[in-house]
């Protein structure tokens, strides 16, 4: 994550770096990343970003630390249980929407998102990272939920919310292997049918 060095430049110059390396990680993904084309694009010497970064996979992860918080701020609102009436289950599909209409909505962070995915190392690795805080957000919904009296209170909500994470990447990634992209329109549709599961169960209902 970033210096104070960083932290104390003027926005303008941070905005211009960041800019450079959100560019850079979705026209080349991770690996094949440069910086000296990052601090090319940015203007800046190549010395300067190792004052502001440990190195390139600590840009890189507050890149996504960046575009997980731009995520979470499209759906601030279902968060923090302001939508008035709204049960769990139609929030979890609001939330799943908003961060589908973030990816279309940012195309590049989508892109950095995308080619992490595609990558299984490095997947597991800065999931490994990010995930307790996805975690935290299904958590707090099932809570809120449970204090509504909408869903069952002898859930276990961590393993709960670990299976909801766990099943959106397995239909994101359905998803791309079938259409090359994270963001194509019929995730909605697996999404609802995952939720239904949720709701119902597997059991035959007569």
């Amino acid at each position: 994550m970033p210096t104070s060095t960083f932290d104390n430049l003027p926005e303008d110059k941070r905005q211009r770096i960041l800019d450079a390396a959100v560019d850079e990680f979705a026209d080349h993904a991770y690996h094949r990343a440069s910086v000296g084309r990052i601090v090319q694009r940015a203007g800046i010497p190549k010395g300067s970003l190792y004052q502001y970064f440990a190195d390139k996979k600590d840009l890189y992860r507050y890149v996504l630390q960046l575009g997980l918080e731009q995520k979470l701020a499209y759906a601030a609102g279902l968060r923090d249980g302001s939508v008035a009436d709204r049960g769990f289950l139609s929030t979890m599909r609001a939330f799943l929407a908003a961060g589908l209409q973030m990816a279309r909505d940012h195309p590049r962070l989508s892109a950095i998102a995308d080619s992490l995915m595609r990558d299984g190392d490095l997947r597991a690795e800065i999931l490994g990272e990010f995930a307790p805080q996805g975690y935290r957000v299904i958590e707090e919904m099932l809570e809120r939920g449970i204090a509504a009296g909408e869903i069952e209170p002898a859930i276990d909500v961590p393993l709960v919310a670990r299976l909801i994470m766990s099943m959106t990447f397995a239909l994101a990634d359905q998803v791309r292997e079938r259409s090359g992209s994270y963001t194509d329109e019929s995730l909605v549709s697996l999404y609802d049918e995952m939720l239904a599961i949720l709701a119902h169960g597997i059991s035959r209902r007569d």
